[in-house]
């Protein structure tokens, strides 16, 4: 490895090389310079397992008399910025300096990464940083249709808390054991009050807060379903949304006293699990308003009224539990008039998926209108098998610039599980590590290397291999043609049988052939990777059965346009997925529970019956 290149995930904003090396193979001293050593403590704890991994020698823990040879020191007056921390790494020794606790955590997690591609003989460098937004977080779905192991959720914490995330959200429906809703939950799997202690816990011990989150207006269809609350909705017998009909209700009625009773009821059983003064209500995409219980109140007041007014009413629940409200903005752009209508303690979440979302408008238009917000891109994972690599860099890049110029007060980017998540965890990876990178630091984030960064980091590969076959997988998307925003076209040529006209994407054949070409050339690629990781296996079964998801919608697209009925590809292509849907069942439960797998595993299945029909 050239010692001249640190990579290190986010990359510091000020790093120089120095003359010499730092032997760790030795016993020493890891000496706590603070007044108050006892809230380092934790911090050297977990450094002292990190060098003991990669040099074999016990090193000592101690406060008092300083004796050590990696000082870490508290000094909020030598640094001027929030959360800055300096490192510098000498041949006589090593000493960290934050600005609190956290910041000597960051440190400790810049230094962690040297030992992992260093070993016991670590270059000297000289590091002075800081993050340019104070909230950096992350947003897993965990109810389309993925419920987490426990143990999934402690190693993702590790990961985000190495990658200086501080803010983590599982974006829930219907997936925590609310008393007295079995009804609702009891095929998910879900959060048990007594896991979200453990799991608040576990963020807090890494500076991450835990933020409850829970759907409170649209996107309540798995509660509305079922007939205790079939009343509350805003509609019973069908709606429209951009020219397609549903017949499912989604949105709670905003009018019926009913509804917050029950959302009222919902935040007392949650909020006291966490320890976050914040709480995401989401709000977002309630598509049916005005086309059922409320269209008389929408045609005299207006929608914008109608929606607020409720989310007044939301805001009023949240402050009673003592927290501070967060909610997703559709609907405060898609209504220019409700400026002043927006609750004045509240945070708008700025989100946007697609590389042009028209952040600049939207960020200065709540800049000039001193509504606090965060903006929200995402990974780009979902709804694609392999990724959209370019468009999640364009996307986050343009949330992070325009965030940074307008005032946000954070990032937090977001992995969405919509269609049954169909893309498993290392996927993701990419778009975590990118989207970790630019909310520390933009400028560093766009010119270091990622992918280089991301093989050591995520996937433990020393070759420098994976990394850049996950990015290049990432952008099999803009050979398969048309390009369709916020999913990629073979996903529907698979899953579209599920969502009878809702999207429709006319296969370009050619383009299908290119694509999977593409893939199979980086295919071969991935089968030599060679990682080491305690579940390398597992990843790299993964990664194979997401690249096998792809061929197979590629394959099933072009049938589909070209074979008639009773050809053999239609025999063919059932066994093969039925081969993908048995292994799609087996990769779920290594990491997930089981609640949620039969609905995915349906989003794949249910195409079988279409190739049955055809043979």
């Amino acid at each position: 490895m050239d010692t001249e290149t640190a990579l290190i995930l986010p990359h510091p904003r000020q790093i120089s090389r120095q003359p010499g090396e730092f032997d760790l193979n030795t016993d020493g001293f890891i000496h706590l310079a603070s007044p108050k050593p006892a809230s380092l403590w934790q911090i050297a704890t977990m450094l002292r397992e990190k060098i003991r991994l990669h040099s074999q020698h016990e090193w000592t823990i101690r406060a008092g008399v300083e004796t050590g040879c990696i000082q870490l020191t508290i000094d909020n007056t030598a640094l001027a910025k929030p959360e800055a921390y300096s490192l510098s790494i000498k041949p006589e020794g090593i000493k960290l300096v934050g600005s609190d606790s956290a910041s000597v955590f960051y440190g400790c997690q810049t230094l962690c990464q040297l030992l992992r591609q260093f070993d016991s003989n670590l270059p000297c460098f000289e590091i002075e940083d800081w993050p340019d937004f104070s909230v950096r977080g992350y947003m897993l779905d965990i109810s389309r249709d993925r419920v987490p192991k426990m143990e999934t959720l402690f190693s993702l914490v590790d990961r985000l808390a190495e990658w200086k995330i501080n803010h983590l959200q599982l974006y829930t429906e219907h997936t925590f054991a609310y008393t007295g809703y079995e009804i609702v939950w009891q095929h998910a799997s879900p959060m048990i009050g007594e896991e979200i202690l453990a799991l608040d816990a576990y963020c807090r011990d890494r500076y991450i807060e835990l933020v409850p989150n829970q759907a409170s207006f649209g996107h309540m269809d798995r509660w509305l379903k079922h007939t205790p609350f079939k009343h509350l909705a805003e509609s019973t017998n069908g709606w429209e949304f951009r020219g397609t009909q549903f017949s499912n209700p989604f949105t709670l009625n905003p009018l019926h006293p009913g509804s917050l009773e029950l959302i009222s009821g919902l935040y007392q059983d949650l909020l006291p699990h966490f320890s976050s003064q914040l709480f995401n209500v989401n709000a977002d995409e309630a598509f049916d308003l005005g086309q059922g219980a409320s269209q008389q109140a929408v045609m005299e007041r207006g929608k914008a009224a109608v929606y607020f007014e409720y989310l007044h009413k939301l805001n009023e629940l949240v402050q009673s539990q003592g927290r501070r409200m967060l909610y997703w903005g559709d609907f405060y752009w898609e209504h220019p008039q409700s400026k002043s209508m927006h609750p004045s303690d509240a945070t708008v979440l700025e989100w946007g998926y697609e590389a042009g979302h028209d952040f600049a408008a939207h960020t200065s238009r709540l800049a000039e209108a001193e509504i606090p917000f965060y903006v929200c891109p995402g990974t780009s994972a979902w709804n694609s098998f392999l990724g959209r690599t370019e468009n999640m860099l364009a996307n986050i890049t343009n949330a992070a610039e325009n965030g940074l110029q307008y005032g946000a007060i954070g990032l937090l980017n977001t992995g969405w599980g919509d269609n049954g998540s169909l893309e498993y965890l290392p996927v993701s990876y990419l778009g975590i590590a990118f989207g970790a990178a630019c909310s520390w630091c933009l400028e560093s984030a766009l010119e270091f290397p990622l992918t280089d960064a991301l093989s050591y980091h995520a996937f433990s590969d020393p070759a420098g291999e994976a990394g850049q076959i996950i990015y290049d997988l990432g952008n099999a998307y803009l050979l398969s043609k048309p390009l369709v925003g916020n999913s990629v076209a073979p996903f529907w040529s698979l899953i579209e049988s599920m969502m009878v006209g809702w999207r429709s994407a006319e296969v370009d054949v050619e383009s299908f052939k290119k694509s999977m070409d593409y893939v199979n050339d980086l295919s071969a690629r991935w089968n030599q990777v060679s990682l080491n990781r305690p579940n390398s296996a597992l990843i790299q079964d993964e990664i194979a059965n997401n690249i096998a998801m792809w061929r197979h919608a590629c394959r099933c697209g072009i049938a589909f346009e070209q074979a008639p009925d009773g050809d053999p590809v239609w025999r063919k292509l059932t066994d093969e997925l039925q081969a993908i849907t048995s292994e799609h069942q087996r990769l779920w439960l290594a990491r997930n529970r089981p609640g949620g797998l039969e609905d995915s595993a349906a989003q794949l299945s249910c195409r079988l019956i279409d190739y049955q029909h055809k043979w």
